[in-house]
């Protein structure tokens, strides 16, 4: 290459004082003199081997961004596939629901039909006796009025006779009522269905996050601002110690059981899950333990391990502290679902023959204490009226301090109440919210207000007794009396599920997946009057767990 400024003179150096300017020999004697200046061989060299970094560098750009293309396609075809299975779930649920409404809608219709069906037999069968009687009737008139007209004395003194020796005696036929079929409608809007079809849980980097489901009616909102309303209640703004979330699934909280080793952990189960797990006060899982079968409940031993119930294998298995399991006894035909520990070191337990609303001579639901080998000390399964104690016991515990037992007992979908027995399984009370209780010397008629449903229920130390309650959302306090003491915690999710630790530490768990501790220590004990009460004129579509 030769100069522009000098003809014929070829360029030989660079002018590092004019920013790398190529000059020939000529410049640099004239308009660049005093510069400085290198060869450009040697400074071509240089910038050659500099320019071969600059290539590698750049083609590893490209690369980069050609693979980073490739991943954003990647993500947008798993992307597109996961959204799409997803809403494929949603429908498939859709679609299992209707099915299930259609079943549900067979069976009422076949029950309604079937009342019907009883009341025309009922009515044939009365209208037939009656009849029958009515052709008698018609008979012996018939035979009066003949005797009366025919005027013969004979007769007529001989018919008196025979009548008044064989008086006509009328067959009394039992008219029953017919059985009334009404269709009582749920008081659940349509906000309930966020319940049913549960959440969407959105994962980036690694971290899960709920998007809820926040379709729900006015009136579902303005129930949740009355939900806060106590209406003279004595309500404990209850100190909330931690609180966490099971992300990984969308499942409510089922049951709850505190650790012996440590205040800070207690053992869970959610719902539709056959495995328990250990975690701490922050959610931090430190060990779980499977089963081959389904789990019901889990309470600990007087040996420090912990016991749980399997109803479709009808035992009681064991878990020891390095995570093995063994089964302690089984149970022959009856299915355990609630146990816990009593003062005794025994397990307590609630037993079924079917878990089922429906009764016959046949069933069997009772509460039953057994030794940890198996072997059976007490059972209670009938009041002192020979009436059953239970239609399905569900939830159990056991009062540290006076050896007294509380009980759930299920009488429909939405209906529970307290059965409280004394250490020697003879009942003291039933007790149904508001303070209304039923002692042992009354008849229990099976009528229950239907504000009121506990979904569990403990004792602490003080032989106090804490009830998780589905209407109000709420946990309650009472004595072991009945009485109501304080309202310890109102939520927006149903309590599902408590854990009581020795420190009066509540863990509580939801239908949401939620697990929160409780702190009610520090609050004196004041009782109200027993006509307060909590009014939440609402319900809620809720799945019958446990």
């Amino acid at each position: 290459m030769n100069c522009n400024r000098h003809d014929g003179h070829p360029l030989v150096k660079v002018c590092f004082s004019c920013n790398d300017q190529l000059v020939c020999a000529e410049c640099t004697k004239l308009d660049h003199s005093s510069h400085i200046f290198r060869e450009m061989e040697e400074v071509g060299k240089e910038r050659q081997k500099t320019l071969l970094q600059n290539l590698r560098e750049t083609e590893a750009a490209v690369l980069a961004i050609q693979q980073d293309l490739e991943k954003l396609q990647t993500h947008s075809e798993g992307n597109r596939y996961r959204s799409k299975e997803v809403a494929d779930k949603i429908q498939r649920r859709s679609r299992d629901i209707q099915d299930a409404v259609n079943q549900y809608t067979k069976q009422l219709v076949f029950i309604c039909e079937r009342h019907h069906n009883n009341n025309e037999y009922d009515i044939a069968e009365a209208k037939v006796r009656l009849d029958s009687e009515l052709l008698n009737a018609f008979k012996t008139l018939g035979i009066i009025q003949a005797a009366l007209e025919s005027e013969n004395f004979p007769q007529i003194i001989e018919t008196e006779k025979f009548h008044r020796n064989n008086q006509l005696k009328r067959q009394v036929v039992p008219m029953r009522s017919p059985r009334n079929v009404a269709f009582v409608h749920g008081a659940g809007t349509v906000g309930n269905l966020r319940d049913v079809f549960g959440d969407i849980e959105i994962q980036q980097d690694g971290h899960p996050q709920r998007v809820r489901n926040d379709f729900e009616t006015r009136e579902e909102s303005e129930n949740a601002k009355r939900r806060k309303q106590h209406d003279g209640c004595n309500v404990c703004d209850t100190t909330v110690t931690s609180a966490f979330e099971q992300t990984t699934t969308s499942y409510g909280v089922c049951f709850l059981c505190p650790s012996h080793a440590s205040a800070d952990d207690c053992w869970i189960r959610l719902e539709k899950t056959n495995e328990i797990k250990l975690v701490t006060r922050t959610g931090k899982v430190k060990q779980i333990v499977r089963f081959d079968t389904s789990v019901a409940c889990i309470a600990n031993t007087a040996e420090g391990q912990i016991a749980v119930t399997c109803p479709d294998s009808h035992t009681i298995q064991e878990v020891q502290l390095d995570g093995t399991k063994k089964t302690l006894f089984h149970l022959d035909r009856l299915s355990p679902r609630a146990i816990c520990l009593t003062t005794e070191g025994n397990l307590l337990m609630s037993l079924v023959e079917k878990w089922s609303y429906a009764l016959s001579a046949f069933s069997t639901r009772k509460i039953a204490k057994y030794t940890v080998r198996g072997y059976k000390m007490a059972e209670a399964e009938y009041d002192g009226y020979r009436k059953r104690l239970f239609i399905k016991p569900s939830r159990i515990a056991a009062s540290p301090a006076s050896g007294d037992i509380a009980v759930i007992n299920r009488t429909e979908y939405e209906t529970s109440h307290l059965v409280i027995l004394d250490k020697h399984l003879r009942l003291k009370f039933r007790y149904f919210g508001d303070g209304k209780i039923i002692p042992n010397s009354k008849r229990y008629c099976g009528k229950e207000s239907v504000q009121f449903c506990p979904q569990d229920v403990q004792y602490d130390k003080g032989n106090h007794i804490l009830i998780a309650e589905l209407y109000s959302c709420s946990i309650q306090l009472i004595d072991g009396s009945g009485h109501l003491l304080k309202i310890l915690h109102i939520d927006e999710d149903i309590p599902w599920s408590m854990a009581v630790h020795s420190d009066q530490q509540v863990w509580t768990g939801y239908n949401s997946g939620k697990v929160k501790v409780l702190s009610y220590r520090k609050y004196p004990l004041l009782n109200i009057s027993r006509t307060s009460h909590l009014k939440c004129h609402y319900y809620f579509f809720r799945k019958d767990v446990r």
